[in-house]
């Protein structure tokens, strides 16, 4: 993100990384490491531009047409807008070949994913990725998941009251046995446990 296009006689461009990172701690420009839905909220608040490589803003973009009601003066979006019928359907057979591409990669790679409460054991539960214990709660119906950097303990926190009661009670012993043992851990599991 930078107050300008160009700065310092270099332009503001994705591939100027090394350029931005010299002037990290100036007023010309920032490397921001976040989202992309973060990314645009901190460029609307800071009315900054942002610098985006095109084939990733072109894979990912579409045309829209705002509108303004004359007397309510409410503003709408259309999206996506074509400008013909063409366009339309080529965007139709994109978004089809696609949405088939997606269907035979996932067919493919999908693993089979249980609710919450159909975890058998505390040792499976350990034994989970972050990712597997997040999949688990979408299957589970939870829909606001923590953000990846809130980390493992946010996504327990919410898996752990939503398992069988006998695995929680293994857990709460397991872990709790464990903190006994190792005196000088952090405390992140039985932390869970307290926030529940």
């Amino acid at each position: 993100m930078a107050k300008s296009s160009v700065a310092d006689n270099w332009t503001l461009d994705y591939k100027d990384t090394s350029a931005i990172k010299g002037v990290r701690g100036s007023d010309e420009a920032q490397l921001v490491k976040c989202t992309m839905d973060e990314l645009v909220g901190i460029a609307l608040a800071s009315q900054l531009p942002v610098v985006i490589s095109s084939k990733l803003y072109e894979s990912t973009s579409i045309d829209g047409l705002l509108t303004q009601d004359q007397l309510t003066y409410k503003i709408t979006t259309n999206a996506p807008y074509f400008n013909s019928i063409q366009e339309e359907k080529l965007y139709k057979m994109e978004m089809e070949r696609r949405e088939q591409e997606n269907i035979s990669r996932l067919s493919k790679t999908a693993k089979v994913v249980p609710k919450a409460h159909e975890i058998s054991d505390a040792s499976t539960f350990l034994n989970m990725k972050t990712s597997e214990k997040r999949a688990i709660l979408r299957k589970s119906g939870v829909i606001d998941l923590p953000r990846p950097r809130e980390g493992k303990r946010a996504v327990d926190a919410l898996i752990i009251p939503l398992l069988d009661e006998e695995v929680t009670s293994t857990l709460s012993w397991l872990l709790t046995d464990d903190d006994d043992d190792d005196d000088d851990d952090d405390d992140d599991d039985d932390d869970v446990f307290n926030n529940i």
